[in-house]
Formats: structure tokens, C-alpha cells, sequence
């Protein structure tokens, strides 16, 4: 008879052994699986607005001194200068994150009063700290000045700059409102530096009251 091949039919022994004979022995690498699944993507650090409320967490445990200097304005801690510290280090590492001259701290790990934020920067430092900051932000009004300011100031001789009262009628300061609206200067904001150069308040006065009416004048405004 004609037989015909099965081609379902499932080899004999002999092939089978015929096909395992040749052993591979090349060894086989183990692949980690961080190589083969997708790395998390390393988030960035947040930056700092340009101005208003937001809060850093400093590394403070290695340091003896934060080396911040603030003064008190209404009651609110303003930093006046960052020296050498732990502050000071944090910015050199942390730029986009880092605390700024003019800045006020409205809390330190959660401490929101005058007395507690005093004890919390002048005690011993823990691991970290939390600062919830509040960044004015930053207006510079130049003009030559041919006459009244129009505008009453209240300050002492140690002060940091003037604190501003009321905006008159008339004057320079009304007269510049009148072309930068935006930016407009208002009662409570603060002027703290005469020509780049930051002022007490005894001294802010002087240098305005003494500036020659051939040269312009700017004055740094902060407004919280």
C-alpha cells in the first residue's frame, strides 16, 4: 500500500533525542531590571515665585547660626542680610529656591508670632527648619526732583527705610502713578533704598532732602 505522511504527526523518539543532542552551553546574563524598565524621571526642585507667599524647607542640622540678620517691621521679621550660615549655604546650592534680602517671614516651622519666630531663629538648630516667606515685589521709581515728593513717610533713625503713610495730590509720586498705573506707589509700601543703595530711615530722608535737582533719583519700593 501507498502510505501517506501525516504532516500532524508528532516526530518519533529517535528525532526527538536527535534534536536535544546539541546542548548550547553559552551562558545566559542576567539583565538588571532597572536596564529594562523606564526610569522614573527626576522631578525638579520648585522655584520661587518672583514675589509672594510660598515656603522653603532649609537643611540647618550641620550649622551652629542660620546667619540671617532680619529687622521688625509691624511686627514682621524682614531679612535685612544673609551672612554666612546655613541660609547662606542652602542658596549657593539651591539658587532658584533661595532666600532673598527684603523677603518676610510670616512663619518658622509653623511658629507665626513675633516672640516664637525670635526663639525659633536665635535657638538651636534642628535637622531642618520650614520658613513661609512673603517676596514683595520690586518697583523702581526714577525722577529728578524740582519739587515735593507728595507723600508723607513714617520711620525712625534705625528704621530699614520708610514706611509710606499717604500719597498726596500732588507732587512727584502722584505725577509718576499717574504714568506707570501698574505699578503705582500706595500707603504701606516701603521705600528702602536711595540710588541702589539700601537706607535707614534717618538716612533715606537725608539723601532725598539733599539731592540735586540736575540728577535723577531712584527709589527701591517694595510692595507686600
Amino acid at each position: 500500500k501507498r502510505r501517506t505522511a501525516n504532516p500532524f504527526a508528532q516526530p518519533s523518539s529517535p528525532a526527538m533525542f536527535l534534536c536535544c543532542a546539541q546542548v548550547d552551553d553559552t551562558s545566559i546574563e542576567e539583565v538588571p531590571i532597572s536596564a529594562v524598565l523606564p526610569q522614573e524621571p527626576e522631578k525638579p526642585a520648585t522655584k520661587n515665585p518672583e514675589f509672594g507667599v510660598f515656603t522653603v524647607v532649609v537643611p540647618t542640622g550641620e550649622f551652629s547660626t542660620l546667619g540671617l540678620t532680619c529687622c521688625l517691621l509691624t511686627d514682621v521679621h524682614m531679612i535685612s542680610e544673609v551672612n554666612q550660615g546655613a541660609i547662606s549655604k542652602f542658596n549657593e546650592l539651591n539658587p532658584d529656591q533661595s532666600l532673598r534680602v527684603y523677603d518676610q517671614l510670616i512663619a518658622v516651622d509653623d511658629v507665626v508670632d513675633k516672640e516664637g519666630i525670635d526663639v525659633k531663629l536665635d535657638g538651636k538648630l534642628p535637622d531642618k527648619m520650614a520658613f513661609r516667606l512673603h517676596r514683595p515685589r520690586i518697583v523702581q521709581v526714577a525722577f529728578k526732583k524740582t519739587g515735593s515728593l507728595g507723600m508723607k513717610l513714617d520711620f525712625t533713625e534705625s528704621s530699614t527705610g520708610a514706611q509710606i503713610r499717604e500719597i498726596g495730590p500732588s507732587g512727584h509720586i502722584p505725577t509718576w502713578n499717574a504714568a506707570h498705573p501698574g505699578d503705582a506707589v500706595q500707603a504701606t509700601d516701603r521705600l528702602v533704598e536711595f540710588n541702589g543703595q539700601m537706607k535707614l530711615g534717618g538716612e533715606l530722608l537725608d539723601a532725598i532732602t539733599k539731592e540735586s535737582s540736575e540728577n535723577t533719583m531712584t527709589l527701591t519700593v517694595l510692595k507686600y
